[in-house]
């Protein structure tokens, strides 16, 4: 079959007058037959009205939402985040002490703590001398710009035999200090927890404690005791960079 193109009184037009048919000769409804699909070329379904809406490129294509799912990434950083548009997050660095900055790129943070968990069994003999010899519990950081900050010490005692001859609650200080971090009160309990609220337990040291070891000390001799007595001290304590604050 084959179409003939007829003028306005119903003759043919030759192929030199028939001219050319143009959009403004189309005639467009509702109807779907001549929509584009896989398999032919075709008109663009109707608008959804919907602008977060786009025409995919199923079998029978429609519109619908972009999913996260339908993006192709690589790496290429040309739509990265940086300090003049939106964009994605850059390509991890595969290094988990960095972090995405302001500038868009990873960096490893300045003057952030680092928390760390320690353990130290202090003996009976060493009960009865720490007002002469205090055990270092937790070491220097190893930097004179860094500083120890205790957040939470919890001790378990085990004094099964044999009276001391006077009671002492250890207390814990920077090796260069005399000023009390905190005290752990031994009376009347097996178990002892305490939470620093911060570094200096709301005082003031009158000296600079960076780089110093912390310490566990009493305030006097003791003297009997058991051989198998222990007290179990665990700190958990941040480590500060003083030079970038």
């Amino acid at each position: 079959m084959s179409w003939k193109t007829l003028d306005t009184n119903g003759n043919v037009k030759t192929a030199a007058s028939a001219g050319t048919i143009t959009e403004s000769n189309l005639s467009l409804s509702d109807i779907t037959t001549a929509d584009v699909t896989s398999t032919k070329h075709g008109f663009a379904p109707k608008s959804p009205a919907d602008a977060t809406k786009f025409l995919n490129g199923a079998a029978t294509p429609a519109y619908a939402l972009v999913k996260d799912s339908d993006l192709s990434t690589s790496d290429i950083t040309t739509n990265d985040v940086s300090t003049s548009k939106h964009g994605f997050a850059p390509k991890a660095p595969n290094d988990a002490t960095k972090f995405l900055n302001g500038t868009g790129a990873y960096s490893v943070p300045t003057g952030g703590g680092t928390t760390t968990i320690v353990s130290v069994r202090i003996s009976d003999a060493q009960w009865k001398s720490l007002n002469t010899v205090p055990v270092q519990v937790v070491a220097a950081p190893g930097n004179a710009n860094y500083i120890i900050a205790p957040v939470q010490i919890t001790g378990y005692k085990s004094f099964t035999g044999g009276t001391y001859s006077v009671a002492r609650n250890p207390r814990f200080r920077h090796a260069n200090s005399a000023f009390d971090l905190i005290t752990l009160s031994l009376t009347n309990s097996t178990n002892i927890q305490v939470v620093m609220g911060n570094l200096l337990a709301g005082g003031t040291d009158a000296v600079d404690v960076r780089n110093q070891a912390i310490e566990i000390s009493h305030s006097g001799d003791v003297t009997g005791g058991n051989a198998a007595n222990f007290l179990e001290v665990m700190i958990t304590y941040v480590t500060y960079d003083m030079s970038v604050t």
